[in-house]
């Protein structure tokens, strides 16, 4: 699939929305708890080790997933 395609059930979706009158493409706001890690940590991280595995990355980040 080309980078500027989208997928089947992405499309489903749209068509969907389109069908009943709705014509955002944006994600609504849901409820849970945001996810919050500092991204340019992250990028540093995976720039010295891109090895690192996503327990690795989250430890370092002190983040513990919900």
């Amino acid at each position: 699939m080309a980078a500027a395609t989208v997928s089947y059930d992405t499309a489903k979706v749209w068509f969907r929305k389109f069908k009943n009158g709705e014509f955002c493409l944006e994600d609504q706001s849901r409820s849970g708890r945001p996810v919050a890690v500092n991204e340019e940590r992250l990028l540093e991280l995976v720039q010295e080790d891109p090895r690192r595995c996503n327990g690795g990355l989250a430890e370092k980040l002190d983040y513990t997933p919900p």
